[in-house]
């Protein structure tokens, strides 16, 4: 059996084989305790034990939870699943245990996804960012990282300027602090020179914003792009999200403050 999610080390979406058998809620205690990568030994890792509580319950229409372990098969990290499902969807699937396809349904019971454990450092680390960013940006940073794929992660990093200068837009035009746009859906590169003229970024921010904006053009079109190059805007994009998302949480956090009303406030 196999389920197709997001590695929560790597930020790789792949099919994980689910190659333990279930620990199910009322049949068998279920603990675990993570050890080093690609291994489900006891042992030490930051994720810590995982200790799932049981109770028994003969209702076969009674939602359960089940967990198995797994490794992804491309960093090799350990990672726990849990899912929820009725026992008799459960009881046909422990029977027919190691035959191929996909656990998302089984026999026409489904499984519902419950946690992937452990959780995302990245989109954790990203959590102030705008929405979009948050979801997409972790995956560039990851293949950044590997020097995989240097024309995707450019993409991604220009579309993330993008969402992060509209968001900066946004606020500005909410605090007065520059004049409105005198025409609606400004092109990415009419929004940089717009920020830049009413000091909200930098005119170095700016240059850099053009930069990018330049050379995703170029690697969307060549399909081809330097994965040094790739890595330069990954840090570019990072210092963006810190500064203007990050910091300024971090402050109304130091003074007492209530948090931004939504993820999409930049400072």
């Amino acid at each position: 059996m196999d389920y197709r999610i997001r590695c929560p080390h790597c930020e790789t979406e792949t099919r994980f084989s689910l190659s333990l058998p279930f620990w199910t809620e009322g049949v068998q205690p279920a603990r675990w305790f993570i050890g080093e990568r690609g291994s489900a030994d006891a042992g030490q890792h930051e994720m810590g034990p995982v200790v799932l509580s049981i109770s028994a319950d003969p209702n076969a229409q009674r939602m359960r939870l089940t967990a198995c372990t797994s490794v992804c098969p491309e960093c090799k990290g350990p990672v726990i699943l849990t899912f929820l499902a009725t026992s008799a969807a459960l009881s046909a699937l422990q029977n027919s245990w190691g035959a191929p396809g996909h656990i998302s349904a089984y026999r026409g019971h489904p499984l519902q996804l419950a946690e992937i454990l452990p959780r995302s450092r990245l989109r954790t680390e990203y959590a102030d960012a705008p929405p979009k960013v948050a979801r997409e940006f972790p995956a560039a940073v990851e293949l950044a990282m590997q020097g995989r794929a240097p024309a995707m992660v450019i993409s991604a990093c220009g579309s993330c300027l993008e969402e992060i200068l509209k968001s900066l837009e946004e606020k500005a035009l909410a605090l007065n602090w520059m004049a409105a746009p005198t025409k609606k859906g400004l092109r990415l590169v009419e929004r940089i020179d717009a920020l830049r003229d009413a000091g909200i970024i930098t005119r170095d921010v700016a240059d850099w914003g053009h930069t990018l904006r330049l050379d995703r053009n170029e690697s969307v079109h060549e399909l081809e792009a330097s994965s040094e190059r790739a890595l330069q805007f990954v840090h570019y994009i990072q210092f963006l999200l810190e500064a203007a998302f990050a910091l300024p949480e971090r402050l109304r956090s130091l003074r007492g403050e209530p948090s931004a009303p939504d993820s999409s406030e930049a400072a």
